[in-house]
């Protein structure tokens, strides 16, 4: 999966000012959900269950 970059837009430093204002005053579990929508809706799977990592990419070693 990839980032939709075309998803989100420039903003002026007073728009991103006042989102971190708002962002501030949410409690950390609402600030966790946020996270977790805004995430899911930039790699695209906002209705879905969150993808299993694909874990054949990586193998493990021993150090001697």
């Amino acid at each position: 999966m990839r980032l939709d970059k075309t998803a989100f837009s420039r903003q002026s430093f007073a728009d991103a000012a006042d989102h971190r204002r708002h962002y501030s005053q949410m409690s950390p579990q609402e600030k966790a959900k946020t996270f977790q929508y805004l995430m899911s809706l930039a790699y695209g799977f906002a209705t879905g269950e969150w993808p299993q990592m694909d874990k054949t990419a990586f193998q493990v070693r021993r150090r001697r």
